[in-house]
């Protein structure tokens, strides 16, 4: 099909049009011109990898730097590995969203997804990515290789078999399976400075506080897709229940971190924000309404972010040993 016309067409218009013109016209033409209007082939993988969804994680392998080695050359390629890491799992789950839930043309979002892109071209694109991410790592050592191979494992199962994302509670936690390991992609012995432990516990933390909003956020199409997330599966006592325990288990381990690494006002700022970031969450009636959801649950994305990167820069501050990368 030629897709001069559906260029033609859709030109000048939004992305939330087109959208809703695919959803009840089908992917085929609109995929084809999109593809076409937006970056091309190139363009199509930054969609199916989903780019901007992951970009904001790039700095996790700076958890374990020192003063001395933040801009060592090899922090910088762990960043690149984990930009692999990511790309895989993120990709995995839209093709796997897409097949499963939407019979190949778009995915529970109702984003084209894998559809701009043969099946050819989706395994040759994760085959890369995951073969690149490996390969690099081991260029770095011991420890950030079994990082990245322990992060695609976690991409693959949560996505592929056994979609760990489908089981209840399971599938929650097993976001930290994909991310965790990612903190270490930045170091080449197990030794560490004396606040990184609680700074990637507090990650995680956050991280899955962000997964509860999320499946809340997603609850309709989850449950339209027999997709039995920890929210689908349980509602909003349980899922209300972790919000407010992972919170407050971040604000712990800020605290901890703050006064591993010298920096008692850390301790005090992040632990007391961790706290209100909760408390905001918790009374914003996220667990009621599926679009306030989505709305929370970017607010607490750069609010954590916020936190994690004014705890790390107080740490780093003080200085402490640990493992140079260049």
């Amino acid at each position: 099909m030629s897709i001069e016309a559906p260029a033609r067409r859709l030109r000048g218009r939004t992305r939330s049009a087109i959208l809703r013109e695919a959803a009840a016209t089908g992917f085929d033409a609109v995929g084809e011109a999109e593809t076409t209007r937006t970056g091309g082939v190139a363009g199509a993988v930054a969609r199916f990898v989903r780019v901007r969804d992951w970009v904001h994680f790039l700095p996790l392998p700076w958890v374990y730097a020192t003063r001395d080695d933040v801009f060592a050359p090899g922090r910088l390629a762990a960043a690149g590995i984990a930009a692999g890491c990511l790309a895989y799992a993120y990709g995995l789950n839209r093709w796997l969203d897409t097949e499963l839930a939407r019979g190949g043309t778009r995915d529970s979002a109702g984003h084209p997804g894998s559809a701009e892109l043969s099946r050819s071209v989706r395994i040759v694109v994760l085959v890369t990515l995951g073969l690149g991410a490996l390969l690099g790592a081991g260029f770095l050592g011991g420890v950030p290789l079994a990082a990245a191979l322990a992060s695609l494992v976690g991409g693959h199962v949560y996505s592929a078999w056994p979609r760990l994302k489908a089981v209840p509670l399971v599938g929650t936690l097993g976001n930290a399976w994909i991310f965790g390991p990612l903190a270490f992609l930045g170091t080449r012995e197990l030794g560490v400075p004396p606040a990184a432990p609680w700074l990637a516990g507090a990650f995680v933390a956050l991280l899955l506080q962000n997964q509860v909003v999320h499946e809340a956020a997603h609850r309709d199409e989850d449950a339209r897709d027999g997709v039995r997330t920890t929210f689908v599966r349980w509602g909003t006592p349980v899922g209300a229940t972790l919000q407010c325990a992972f919170g407050l288990a971040a604000a712990v381990l800020l605290a901890l971190a703050g006064r591993a690494g010298g920096a008692g006002w850390v301790a005090i700022a992040c632990g007391l924000g961790a706290l209100g970031l909760t408390a905001g969450v918790a009374l914003s009636g996220w667990t009621g309404d599926a679009r306030r959801a989505h709305r929370v649950r970017d607010v607490q994305r750069w609010a954590g972010l916020a936190l994690g990167a004014l705890a790390w820069l107080g740490c780093l501050a003080p200085g402490a040993p640990g493992m140079p990368m260049s």
